[in-house]
Order: C-alpha cells, then sequence, then structure tokens
C-alpha cells in the first residue's frame, strides 16, 4: 500500500473536529426541553460558549468551557470525545487522557484515545502499560504503520537484557520495511535504535541509506539526528559536508544555516546524543507520523493533534 493509502485510510478512521462538533451540536438542539433544570441550564450555557470558542478554533477556551458542561451534567458522554481531542490539540495532554480513560469507558472506541494514552505512559516511563494501549488499536493503518513504529520503542524501553529489546525493538520495525514508500522512516527509526544502544556500525549502516539514496527524504530532523551521529563517533567531516549539502535549500535556508554553523563550530567530545530515552525516541515517532500526515491530504487538525503528543 501506498503512503498516501495510509493516509487516506488514517483519515477516514480517526473522528475529525468539525464532524464532531456537528453531532454534538445536533444532540444539544434536540434534547432541550422546555423546562430546564439548573444544573443542565449552566451545563447548555457552558456547552454554548464552548462550541462559540470551538469553532473560532480557541481550543483551549472551548475544552474549559466544555469541562465544565460536563461538571454540570455528567451523563453527555458524547461530549467527553469533543473533550480529550480539543486537550491533544491544546496541547494539554495529561488532562487529555483523563478524559480519554472516561470516554473509553463510556464505550468509545476510538484508536486516538489509545494513542493518548501511550503517549501518557510513555511519558512516565510506563512501558508496559504502553503495550497494552496499543494493542487496543485495530485497522490495517494501525497493524502496519503506526503501531509496528509506536511499539518499537516501548520494547526499548523494557526492562531485561538491553540487546535482546533492541533486537525485539528492530524486528517490530521489519513491518514498515516491506513498505517501500517508508523506506527513509524505516532507516531512520531502526538507526535511531541501534544509536541508541551504542551499536554504531549497524546505526550508521541505517542512516547512510538516507544519505546515499537520493530519492529517499531528508527531512530537517533527520538531518539533525544524523550529523549529530557523525559528529559523536568522531566523523565531523561527514557532518559538515551533510549540513553543507543542504544549506541552500530555499524553504529552510535560516534553519539549515545555523545547523550548518553549528556543526562547524562543534566539538566531537562534547556532542550529546539527542535520543537519550525511550520516550524521546517515541516522540520521534510521533513527530514521524505527523510528517507522513503533512505529506498527504489529512486534516491540519490531525498533524497538529500528533505534533501536540510528540513535544508532550
Amino acid at each position: 500500500m501506498s503512503k498516501l493509502g495510509y493516509i487516506i485510510i488514517f483519515v477516514c478512521g480517526v473522528i475529525l473536529f468539525n464532524s464532531c462538533s456537528n453531532r454534538l451540536e445536533m444532540q444539544h438542539n434536540a434534547a432541550v426541553p422546555s423546562i430546564i433544570k439548573p444544573e443542565l441550564k449552566k451545563s447548555y450555557g457552558a456547552y454554548m460558549a464552548g462550541r462559540i470558542a470551538h469553532l473560532r478554533k480557541n481550543f483551549d477556551k472551548a475544552a474549559d468551557f466544555y469541562i465544565q458542561a460536563i461538571k454540570h451534567n455528567p451523563q453527555n458522554t458524547p461530549l467527553i470525545s469533543s473533550i480529550y481531542l480539543l486537550l491533544v490539540s491544546d496541547g494539554r495532554i495529561e488532562e487529555a487522557a483523563t478524559y480519554a480513560k472516561i470516554a473509553k469507558s463510556n464505550g468509545d472506541n476510538n484508536n486516538f484515545i489509545n494513542i493518548i494514552l501511550y503517549a501518557d505512559n510513555l511519558k512516565k516511563q510506563h512501558y508496559s502499560a504502553a503495550e497494552l494501549d496499543l494493542k487496543g488499536m485495530s485497522g490495517p493503518v494501525y497493524d502496519q504503520f503506526i503501531v509496528p513504529l509506536l511499539s518499537a520503542w516501548t520494547y526499548v524501553g523494557r526492562e531485561g537484557n538491553s540487546d535482546s529489546n533492541r533486537l525485539l525493538a528492530l524486528k517490530k520495525l521489519d513491518i514498515i520495511a516491506k513498505e517501500p514508500s517508508f523506506r527513509a522512516l524505516y532507516n531512520f527509526h531502526a538507526g535511531m535504535i541501534n544509536d541508541y544502544y551504542g551499536k554504531n556500525a549497524e546505526a550508521q549502516k541505517h542512516y547512510e541509506v538516507i544519505v546515499n539514496e537520493e530519492s529517499l527524504e531528508m527531512s530537517f530532523r533527520t538531518l539533525q539526528i544524523i550529523t549529530n551521529f557523525y559528529l559523536r563517533t568522531n566523523q565531523k567531516d561527514k557532518a559538515v559536508a551533510r549540513a553543507d549539502k543542504y544549506h541552500d535549500d530555499r524553504f529552510l535556508t535560516d534553519m539549515l544555516a545555523r545547523l550548518a554553523a553549528k556543526v562547524k563550530s562543534s566539538e566531537p567530545a562534547t556532542t550529546k546524543p539527542i535520543v537519550v530515552s525511550p520516550h524521546v525516541g517515541a516522540a520521534e515517532a510521533l513527530f514521524s507520523i505527523a510528517s507522513t500526515l503533512r505529506q498527504g491530504i489529512a486534516s491540519v487538525d490531525l498533524e497538529h493533534m500528533f505534533i501536540s503528543l510528540s513535544l508532550y
């Protein structure tokens, strides 16, 4: 399946803001009785204020008003689904996880709930719990793309034999390796996993697939990771050459110029790694998913939510 095919399936399988909001509005309009109890009146007032903020894309205020509405009317279970999505979009991930758990207990089976819970558990280094979150997802795009990518980093975080964990994590990525359009993505994450474990020869082999194959995308983040690796492994000449090669990209001129200058002034002996823990690797995985969505027809809201989870 092509990368675009994955994107289309994923977008179709996720609750998007507009459809969720419109459904909620119809439910509220249909449910307003002629005589409203005080608590329901407060709930409806808070909901309407939230709805206005939501339409104006003020997600922070919208979430706050919706939370007020839920406090006055806890039985409004559909509204909770809107709350956790808004909280993620606003970067309030720990709160989003709380409402995602409530929604899940109420029967909401949206796969995105498990991604939120996964991110929260990885942040807190609860790797076994994060693995269970991933097992709650289903569908082709999850089975063949998202789950293998995210679960690889939970194996990195497992207790026990570190090299065994490394090999298990890499085996998870084998599913992604089968898709030609994910060749750069696979080698990027396989490189980072080997790099994290200090397997420099294996890491370099994967990184240089991206470096040497001109047809593969070299994102700015990939360039940062690879030049950082070259510096730490006393290959500053390669780091400088790689940074200079992309210096003239007109879309990222300032960022690339700063990176090239930093690489040239860096001392290999004092250069520290970027991926210092499994949850940092998981953040890179979430950002990779966001980048993949950006390349297709996906909603900006959806891409933004994955970036928020990555930053968390």
